[in-house]
């Protein structure tokens, strides 16, 4: 049984036919169901090509004319949506520049305003150390006019010294003698 099923089948396939076409076979019977080949397939496509069409009516045409209308209007809109989108890349990569340009200019002006930070830092300490050098000369100054006005008032004479030294001996040789 298995040897006659193998030959049936080797009977009925030849190329260009399909498995799935075997099957129809089992179920009509008939050879005349298979396709006999692919290039015959296709020579029976050519010959579909060859019916002549029924000549253009008027509705047709005006069909034919509408779908022409229709084309020439999607290629304009195409046309039109290249154009944008050409456009929209042009504006984009300006777009791109001026960015890239703007992070640059935020960097070096941030550069600039931590370097001018730290030189208003520093000039405030050295505006600190200015006030209290002159808070210290201003006292050294009043100081010194203090001196100076002490110094204008007169010293004793060295004769009105003596004078004094006079008394004090004088003085002290009246308790010696009382003592």
């Amino acid at each position: 049984m298995k040897d006659q099923l193998q030959a049936e089948l080797k009977e009925k396939v030849k190329e260009g036919v399909k498995p799935s076409d075997l099957r129809k076979l089992k179920k009509s019977k008939s050879d005349s169901d298979l396709p006999k080949s692919k290039t015959q397939s296709l020579k029976h496509s050519k010959s579909t090509n060859e019916i002549p069409l029924a000549p253009p009516t008027p509705t047709t045409k005006t069909k034919d004319r509408e779908l022409q209308e229709k084309t020439a209007e999607l290629d304009n809109s195409l046309l039109a949506r290249y154009e944008v989108v050409k456009q929209f890349g042009v504006i984009h990569a300006k777009l791109q520049k001026i960015k890239q340009e703007l992070n640059e200019n935020v960097e070096q002006a941030s550069d600039e305003l931590i370097s001018q930070d730290e030189i208003i830092t520093k000039l405030r300490k050295n505006q600190n150390r200015t006030q209290l050098r002159i808070q210290e000369l201003e006292s050294d100054l009043n100081l010194a006019q203090r001196l100076a006005q002490v110094r204008k008032v007169p010293y004793p004479n060295s004769d009105n010294n003596l004078d004094y030294l006079k008394y004090a001996f004088y003085s002290l040789l009246t308790v010696s003698f009382l003592i």
